[in-house]
């Protein structure tokens, strides 16, 4: 959840000379540097790209497959029982979860909001 605030600090700090997103089979999505005077040599745009990566849906077997993924990393790196918690929670969640855009929740809760309107019955849960 913090990411999109953790680019918009590294865009923003004049210390950050390359930004970049790299997905977890290694494609990188963005990837911009400062100039010699400072300013970025393309339109900063590492919030917009994240976000529309976040959108995409996916699908459960490449979910568990990076999960797994996680799981190894964990335990060569001797992490710690919390960590091993999470990627177990993750687990969960990656077998059984839909997958949904964003634009897919944002329809769902226009029409829980509609209903909400027409009935005065609570549409969101």
């Amino acid at each position: 959840m913090g990411t999109p605030q953790t680019l918009l600090a590294a865009a923003s700090s004049p210390e950050v000379r390359r930004l970049s997103i790299v997905d977890c089979t290694g494609m990188v999505h963005y990837d911009n540097t400062r100039s010699s005077n400072g300013e970025w040599t393309r339109p900063e745009r590492a919030v917009a790209v994240l976000t529309e990566l976040r959108s995409r849906p996916g699908d459960s077997a490449g979910r568990l497959a990076r999960v797994d993924s996680l799981a190894v990393r964990a335990e060569m790196l001797k992490a710690v029982p919390l960590v091993h918690e999470g990627i177990a929670h993750a687990r969960r969640l990656a077998g059984t979860r839909p997958v949904r855009s964003k634009a897919d929740v944002l329809g769902q809760i226009a029409e829980r909001s509609k209903r909400w309107g027409q009935t005065g019955q609570p549409g969101l849960e």
